[in-house]
């Protein structure tokens, strides 16, 4: 029996375009994010299971709170997966330099978010995978906290469900 991390990166391996085409003829329509999402290393590709997170920015939270909810999110993050993230914002800074090394740490496979990343050039030099939409330098601190973890997301036309449902 093949483990889902061997097809995992058995189907990183596969030219894209071809991934697309066979799920294409399988009906899978909506399975594209939208192109503004891009990997900060052209080389890098992201396979396996998922994890979704979704958030909203929240100016009410102090810098303490937002924190500490960030933390939440990091250690939620289950082993060996790719964190999927709707961040609801298009203004701050969603990940960066600790957060790539946390969930590096923790084996994950990279991060796409719907959002920002920071600290490009470290995570470049870690080489862990993100994708993401800008870069801005302008950190979520007291403006943006995790409202959920492992329920169903929508980024652009595609619908992603985490197959890891957390309990809470």
């Amino acid at each position: 029996m093949t483990s889902a991390i061997t097809l995992a990166s058995r189907l990183a391996n596969c030219y894209r375009g071809a991934v697309y085409d066979v799920l294409r003829a399988k009906g899978y329509l909506q399975q594209t994010l939208p192109h503004s999402i891009r990997p900060l290393n052209l080389e890098h590709k992201l396979a396996g299971r998922i994890f979704t997170i979704e958030d909203k920015r929240d100016d009410s939270l102090d810098a303490h709170q937002s924190l500490l909810r960030w933390c939440e999110l990091l250690s939620k993050a289950p082993t060996n997966t790719v964190l999927i993230c709707q961040t609801n914002d298009h203004n701050l800074a969603h990940t960066g330099e600790l957060s790539s090394e946390t969930l590096a740490s923790k084996e994950g496979q990279g991060c796409i978010m719907d959002g920002d990343c920071w600290d490009s050039a470290f995570i470049e030099t870690l080489g862990f995978p993100i994708f993401c939409k800008y870069f801005t330098p302008v950190d979520v601190v007291g403006k943006w906290a995790a409202t959920a973890f492992g329920e169903p997301i929508q980024i652009g036309d595609v619908a992603i469900r985490s197959p890891i449902a957390m309990v809470t």
